[in-house]
C-alpha cells in the first residue's frame, strides 16, 4: 500500500493516488467490513473488486478510519456523516481520491494512443487545431481527465463534454493549474484544474473556486 502522489491542503482536504496492491484481498481485513459490505462485495466480479476495496483503503490511509460509502440519486458517491465532497477514479493498478469541503472531480489514466482517435469527441475541432502535433497525446489525455473531472463535480450526469464544459488551453510541459468552467442550465461553476505527471499515468483533478 503505497502513495505514487499526495497533496494536503490547509483545511486537512487531500488528494492522493495510491498503487493498489497485487494482494489486494488483504485489504478486506483492514477495512474491517460490515456483514452488508461483504455480501455486497461478494456480487461484484474481481476487477470490481479490487476497485471498490482499493478506494476504501485509501480513504481509510488518508483519514484514519474506514470509510462508509453512499450514493445519491444520481451515483455521486458521498461519505456518510460526512459533509466534505469526495471523487475517485480509477486506472489499472492505481486508485486517485481527493477529499475537499469545495465541490471537486478526480481522473487517472494511463498513456493509450487511442486517444488520438477519441480527441473529436470531446475536444472542439478549434481546440485541437491550437495545439501542437507534438503535444496532442499528452494533452489530450489531461484534457480528457480536466473535463471527466469536471463531470464528476457537476455530478449530475447528461453533460456534453464539448458544449457545457470548456477547459483553458493548459502546458504538457509546466503543468501549471489552468481555469474550466461548467455551463449547465440549473448550473454554472467556475474551477481551477491541476495536473500531475506520474510515469505512465496522467492525473487532472479540479476544485471549485
Amino acid at each position: 500500500m503505497t502513495f505514487d502522489f499526495k497533496k494536503i491542503f490547509e483545511d486537512h482536504s487531500f488528494v492522493a493516488v495510491m498503487h493498489t496492491d497485487e494482494d489486494w484481498q488483504k485489504y478486506i481485513d483492514a477495512l474491517n467490513l460490515s456483514q452488508n459490505e461483504r455480501e455486497v462485495l461478494h456480487t461484484m466480479k474481481d476487477f470490481r473488486k479490487k476497485e471498490w476495496l482499493s478506494a476504501r483503503m485509501a480513504f481509510l490511509l488518508m483519514l484514519g478510519k474506514a470509510p462508509i460509502f453512499i450514493k445519491d440519486e444520481f451515483g455521486k458517491p458521498w461519505l456518510k456523516d460526512d459533509n466534505h465532497y469526495i471523487s475517485i477514479s480509477h486506472s489499472l493498478n492505481k486508485v486517485a481520491i481527493i477529499y475537499h469541503s469545495k465541490r471537486v472531480g478526480i481522473d487517472i489514466q494511463q498513456r493509450q494512443d487511442k486517444i488520438l482517435k477519441l480527441a473529436p469527441k470531446f475536444i472542439l475541432p478549434t481546440e485541437i487545431e491550437a495545439l501542437k502535433s507534438e503535444e496532442k497525446l499528452d494533452c489530450f489525455h489531461y484534457y480528457w481527465g480536466a473535463k471527466e473531472s469536471l463531470f464528476k463535480a457537476y455530478g449530475e450526469k447528461k453533460v456534453d463534454f464539448k458544449k457545457h464544459l470548456k477547459v483553458d488551453k493548459m502546458n504538457p510541459k509546466t503543468l501549471q493549474a489552468v481555469q474550466a468552467s461548467i455551463h449547465k442550465e440549473n448550473y454554472t461553476g467556475q474551477y481551477n484544474v491541476h495536473f500531475e505527471s506520474l510515469n505512465e499515468y496522467y492525473l487532472a483533478y479540479v476544485i471549485e473556486q
